[in-house]
């Protein structure tokens, strides 16, 4: 008995302290989104996901974040670290997965740059969930300042190295480093929001049934002459990001800015833009207000959702 009450005590504790950890709450959120992550110590420089599979840091100005694609990582949430390994309610535990190169994963590395080591971009067919190369502890208070602490060697701690590589150098193992060198933001690659635009008003004066026909666009279009809207990866970041809620941690906000749902049938509204035309019959005396549902994702890309919401007002 007192076994099993130590056990339920040590259980309850666990859900209390997740239940106290804004970090791991925000973290699991963000499981499955496309995130940048940036380097304190020089705003508007991203890890990089470089193609000579050596992780660095790299500077992209803010109108070039959305059609960037080396910066992009697909978070995968493991859980909460004290649930695993024992430590203070303040950590959560990740794997980043890249979005421009599908199932390569940073890796804390062997190789070694002086005393500290590479982070390199390392193949695997299979999520590496429980693999301790692929897992980063991630320790703060709000996702606009933390550190990432290696699960293979415990005290190395993610460095925006002078180098321009993104290293693994030594801080204690329950010390994560205060200095910028160690010190990294999460966010999208652009804001997030929703609305209801009206297209069409359909009226019918007469005393019968008549039929109206209105048009929307759907699909994504752009501002700008790129053409990374019509990518793989735009899809994928955008499928994934549309689809968080919206919330905010410190100061960096993810998702969509009003309560209103997106489709759940992402892929159908992530493609290249065409008008839709409809047919209605309207009522006798009948006015409809015909909404559609939009996004956009910074000031440049405007997304055209397959929601529509038709209000009923009569004519009198």
């Amino acid at each position: 008995m007192i076994k099993l009450l130590v056990l339920l005590s040590a259980i309850t504790l666990s859900i209390n302290a997740f239940a106290q950890n804004p970090l791991a709450k925000s973290l699991q959120k963000l499981h499955g989104r496309v995130v940048l992550i940036e380097s304190l110590r020089n705003a508007g420089h991203f890890i990089d996901a470089h193609e000579s599979s050596r992780a660095k840091v790299t500077g992209c100005p803010q109108s070039e974040l959305v059609q960037t694609v080396w910066s992009k990582f697909i978070v995968h949430y493991v859980g909460t670290y004290d649930s695993i390994k024992g430590w203070d309610n303040e950590m959560g535990l990740i794997v980043l997965e890249s979005l421009r190169f599908r199932d390569h994963y940073l890796d804390m590395h062997d190789s070694k740059y002086g005393v500290s080591h590479h982070v390199n971009l390392t193949k695997a067919m299979v999520t590496p969930k429980d693999q301790t190369w692929a897992q980063f502890g991630v320790v703060g208070t709000n996702l606009d300042n933390v550190a990432l602490r290696s699960e293979k060697w415990t005290n190395r701690w993610l460095d925006s190295h002078t180098s321009g590589f993104l290293l693994g150098t030594m801080s204690g193992e329950y010390n994560p480093p205060s200095a910028t060198w160690g010190r990294f933001k999460f966010r999208f690659s652009a804001e997030i929001s929703v609305t209801s635009n009206e297209v069409a008003r359909l009226e019918n004066f007469t005393d019968a049934p008549v039929k109206k026909t209105y048009e929307y666009k759907k699909g994504v279009s752009t501002s700008t002459s790129s053409t990374f809207t019509k990518t793989l990866e735009f899809k994928v970041e955008a499928e994934k990001n549309f689809g968080a809620g919206a919330f905010a941690s410190g100061s960096v906000k993810f998702g969509a800015s009003t309560n209103l749902q997106w489709s759940d049938n992402l892929s159908q509204n992530i493609t290249e833009e065409q008008v839709v035309k409809i047919e209605v019959d309207v009522p006798a005396k009948t006015r409809y207000v015909i909404s559609q549902v939009r996004g956009s994702y910074g000031p440049n890309v405007r997304i055209g959702s397959t929601i529509i919401q038709t209000k009923s007002e009569p004519i009198r």
